[in-house]
């Protein structure tokens, strides 16, 4: 299963989904999908007061917010877990 918000990418017919069954979110509702939290959480990380002065600068900070990410499974799993919020 793939948790998708209502992207209109995500609803196009041609899109193969393979194995996998994609669960939609009601409209404007972030608070319910998990990896939301993460995203916020590497911005307010990451790039809260970044402003990078050239392309080089923020791809570089985007490989390092990423290899933090990847370094941290288990806080991952906490941040995005809804059992919190259950």
């Amino acid at each position: 299963m793939i948790i998708c918000d209502n992207a209109t990418w995500h609803k196009k017919k041609s899109l193969d989904w393979g194995a996998f069954e994609p669960l939609f979110l009601p409209p404007y509702s972030p608070d319910l999908n998990p990896v939301e939290r993460l995203w916020l959480l590497i911005k307010a990380e990451w790039f809260a007061d970044f402003f990078a002065k050239n392309r080089e600068q923020l791809i570089d900070r985007i490989d390092q917010a990423l290899l933090w990410v990847m370094n941290r499974p288990d806080d991952n799993q906490r941040t995005c877990s809804l059992e919190r919020f259950t």
